[in-house]
């Protein structure tokens, strides 16, 4: 798991585990199966697509949210993203665009998770313009 999300989110893990204590894996056995069997539910994204869609949040921040999809198309251009599609079919890309209002909006929902922060990397082009008006998504969510 930590190997995948230094995929999507560099950085470095060290192992602060003490080797004397039991290992958790003797301990824990995780399976979808029961899932599927017992209440039909199965996962719609692959594993990498999980933890990036977990870690990574595309945002611009603009007057409108057409000035904002704008916007973002210079970052898909870049980086040969624009018309991504899930493994679950599903449309991806900017999940939050438009006034400050709109972004802390999304920002809520994941407050409403238990979720008390969010760490936002910006791709290169870097979206100066988002980044100086982060503020005024910490004032709406307040």
């Amino acid at each position: 798991l930590v190997e995948e999300i230094l995929k999507v989110w560099p950085g470095q893990w060290v192992d602060g585990s003490d080797p004397k204590s039991p290992h958790e894996a003797r301990l824990l056995s995780l399976s979808i199966e029961k899932a599927g069997a017992l209440l039909g539910w199965y996962p719609s994204w692959d594993f990498r697509e999980a933890i990036e869609r977990t870690v990574t949040m595309e945002v611009v921040i603009r007057t409108s949210e057409s000035d904002a999809r704008m916007a973002y198309e210079t970052v898909e251009d870049r980086h040969g993203i624009r018309g991504r599609v899930g493994s679950d079919g599903t449309p991806r890309g900017l999940n939050a665009a438009g006034p400050a209002e709109v972004v802390a909006d999304y920002v809520r929902r994941f407050e409403a998770l238990g979720i008390a922060e969010a760490i936002w990397i910006f791709r290169n082009p870097f979206d100066l313009e988002t980044m100086s008006r982060l503020g005024e998504v910490r004032a709406a969510l307040r």
